[in-house]
Order: C-alpha cells, then sequence, then structure tokens
C-alpha cells in the first residue's frame, strides 16, 4: 500500500479537529440553554463510542473505504450545516439539532478507527511511532487557533454563521479526497492487509 495515502487523511484529520474546536467554542451561544448546551456536549462522547462499536462490525470489513471517507466526512459537513441553521427555540428542534451534531460525532467516531487502522497498515513498523505521533501532534496543535478563530468571528459575525463555515470546510475535504487517487482507490480492510502482506516482503 503507497505510503502517499498518509498526507492526505492527515490533511482531513487537521480540518476535522479545526472545525471541531471553532463550532465547540460557538456552542455556548447557539444551544437555547443549558440542558439544550449539555446534549449537545455530551453528543461528542456519545458518537465517538457509538461509531467505534460500529465498525468494528464484520460487515465493516468489506466496506469500500475510499467511498466511506469521501461520503462519510462529506455527511459530518451537512450534518452539521442543517444542524447549525436551526434556530427556533423549541423542544422538537433541540432534539433534532442534538440527532443532527451526534450523526456527525458517530462518523467521526468511526474515521478515528479507521484511519489509526490505515496508518498501522500503512507504514513499516520501525515507522509507525512517528506516522502516529505526527498525525496526533499536528492535528492537536491546531486546535486551539480553531477555537481562537471561531470564537473570535463568531462575536463578530454570530455563531450560525461561524458554525456554518466551519462545517462547510469538511465538504471542502470531500471534494479534496475525492480528487486524491490514494483516497478514492482505497479498497477494503481485507484486501489492504493482504496487500501490505506482499508490500512489505518486497
Amino acid at each position: 500500500m503507497e505510503r502517499k495515502i498518509i498526507f492526505p487523511l492527515l490533511i482531513g484529520v487537521i480540518v476535522i479537529n479545526f472545525s471541531v474546536t471553532g463550532i465547540f467554542a460557538n456552542l455556548p451561544f447557539y444551544a437555547l440553554g443549558e440542558l439544550h448546551y449539555s446534549l449537545l456536549m455530551s453528543s461528542s462522547g456519545i458518537g465517538i463510542l457509538a461509531g467505534s462499536l460500529i465498525v468494528k462490525g464484520k460487515w465493516m470489513r468489506s466496506v469500500p473505504l475510499g467511498v466511506f471517507y469521501i461520503l462519510g466526512i462529506a455527511l459530518i459537513g451537512v450534518s452539521w450545516i442543517l444542524f447549525s441553521l436551526l434556530k427556533h427555540e423549541s423542544t422538537f428542534i433541540m432534539i433534532v439539532s442534538f440527532v443532527l451534531f451526534l450523526t456527525g460525532w458517530v462518523v467521526v467516531g468511526m474515521f478515528n478507527i479507521i484511519s489509526q487502522t490505515i496508518i498501522q497498515l500503512s507504514v513499516s513498523e520501525e515507522q509507525l511511532g512517528m506516522a502516529m505521533g505526527t498525525m496526533i501532534g499536528v492535528s492537536t496543535s491546531i486546535a486551539p487557533l480553531g477555537a481562537l478563530l471561531g470564537g473570535s468571528l463568531g462575536v463578530l459575525f454570530g455563531s450560525h454563521t461561524v458554525m456554518i463555515l466551519f462545517a462547510s470546510l469538511l465538504v471542502f475535504v470531500s471534494v479534496f479526497w475525492m480528487s486524491q487517487s490514494s483516497i478514492r482507490e482505497l479498497t477494503d480492510f481485507e484486501h489492504i492487509e493482504w496487500g501490505r502482506q506482499d508490500y512489505w516482503k518486497t
């Protein structure tokens, strides 16, 4: 499996972290009250846990990962754009916004597991620590910038507008990944594991 896949994956991880922190910085102004805010904050943990459990299913081993990456991050972006557009104060809107925000986090949870697995299958054991460290370090270091920029823009332009902007970045990542053959041509885990065995034997 070609190592050039790591760069576009890293771009996606960076943008996800940047967008998430920018959106989180605006949640206190977006939320309709303490209960709504608590629900939205809990959705990240619930969604990531659910996503990590879903991805363990045997059916995931036969899913084309390139298609999953491109459509998955587009789903996160669209869900969070719709989530950001909701403004009316009602119990129904609170529930819908929670479901939309949670939907994105479920996919993020799946991405976390799949991305780490792909990196483990893409690099040699000697380079694994460096590859994982780079991905985690770079994506984590960009998070404060997203929070600072998101909060500052939220004060100037309003939380809904800024959250839509940050969510739209995820849709652009989907387009970027679609243009990358290393992502687009990703097969399922079964073929990746088989290709890795052949790759490191040569």
